[in-house]
């Protein structure tokens, strides 16, 4: 309660997180014989949906067709999904961003996990 004997609004703050490839940036983390090669994700048998950066840098997009991915990038690997992992690190990104009481609306912050 205020001074006043009203209610106090409290102070809510979105929070915007972008996970650059998510799915793939934690296959890259869990298994680091993948780390820099071009890797596509694909949790169904014709669908790629996300891939990383040097993937992309072949013209692989997110929602490309595994036969159109594979032509483009020859040497892509595919790596069927694992949702549980992404789950778990998941938790583990919302448990590591903490907020300081010196937030400031509009203000962008950099976490790191």
């Amino acid at each position: 309660m205020s001074a006043y004997g009203k209610p106090r609004r409290k102070r809510c703050f979105g929070v915007a997180v972008d996970l650059n490839s998510y799915f793939a940036s934690i296959e890259a983390e869990l298994r680091p014989e993948l780390r820099g090669h071009p890797i596509g994700m694909v949790p169904v048998a014709d669908i790629a949906t996300t891939c990383v950066i040097a993937a992309k840098k072949y013209g692989v997009r997110t929602g490309c067709a595994v036969h159109d991915a594979k032509v483009l990038c020859p040497h892509m690997q595919l790596i069927e999904a694992r949702p549980r992992h992404y789950v778990e690190y998941h938790h583990r990104i919302v448990a590591a961003i903490v907020f300081d009481k010196q937030l400031v609306p509009g203000e962008a912050r950099w976490f790191s996990a």
